[in-house]
């Protein structure tokens, strides 16, 4: 027996929801698991929008047709999210490929934030309002002796609240999630241009230096012209007494020929 137990318990949990959306994870690319997810959401609106016209036009049973219709729209909208992470997931495989040179169009990916958080209140609204309605059903159902076969049971109704319950649950879990991949891709931007104006800082203050560098470079030139004239003063003064007075004498030769010319026209 105990040889027996042990083997059962060595056994995969074939049934569990974990064990399957793991090997799921496992032997599918992200691609594949959403394009799984948004064919589920779509046949699964599609269920919940045939139920309410069922309820509401052969059984009259306006309250499950009404819940029904709530549940499909829930489940509307997951796919809508599940489509854009279809059509993100697209563009970035088209911007990898190996011959496209041109970076894609920008393209409008997620919802807005404000979209985001109105599908976040909603989620939330339809989680309180089906599950207090779930209970009241089976408690009603379970007070009145209701079989839970007959189409008009309270019975039908929690089933209909509890799927309700879940798509509203997926809603605000998907809502969140593009919430975060929303925040956190503004903080890499915001980052990312911290980071250029920290790294043109610097290129300014090399530019600066440059410029001061050079313009000590000239003044230093400057002095060392006045230097040398200097020093040359001091060693030779006689040289530099007769290079004054023949400029002295040149100018007075030039006066004197101006006036002559003005003289004798």
């Amino acid at each position: 027996i105990q040889s027996n137990l042990s083997s059962c318990i060595s056994l995969p949990p074939l049934l569990s929801s974990s064990y399957v959306l793991r090997s799921m994870s496992q032997c599918c690319s992200v691609e594949t698991r959403v394009r799984i997810w948004l064919t589920y959401t779509f046949l699964s609106s599609f269920l919940h929008f045939s139920a309410a016209i069922v309820f509401g036009v052969q059984y009259h049973l306006y309250t499950i047709s009404l819940w029904a219709g709530i549940g499909g729209l829930y489940a509307v909208t997951v796919s809508f999210l599940h489509f854009s992470t279809l059509r993100s997931l697209s563009r970035v495989h088209s911007s990898t490929l190996p011959h496209s040179d041109t970076p894609p169009p920008p393209l409008q990916t997620t919802p807005p934030l404000h979209v985001l958080h109105a599908l976040l209140l909603t989620g939330v609204l339809g989680m309180i309002f089906s599950m207090g309605l779930f209970f009241w059903a089976i408690s009603k159902a379970i007070s009145s002796n209701e079989s839970p076969f007959d189409v008009t049971s309270h019975y039908i109704l929690a089933v209909w609240t509890f799927l309700c319950f879940k798509w509203s649950a997926c809603l605000f879990h998907r809502a969140r999630h593009h919430g975060n991949e929303e925040d956190t891709s503004r903080g890499s931007d915001d980052e990312h241009d911290m980071s250029d104006e920290e790294d043109r800082v610097p290129i300014l203050g090399v530019v600066e230096e440059e410029e001061d560098d050079e313009s000590l470079l000239g003044a230093g030139e400057e002095d060392e012209d006045v230097e040398d004239d200097r020093r040359s003063v001091e060693e030779h003064p006689a040289d530099v007494m007769k290079s004054d007075e023949e400029d002295k004498k040149e100018e007075e030769e030039k006066e004197e020929e101006e006036q002559r010319d003005r003289e004798d026209p």
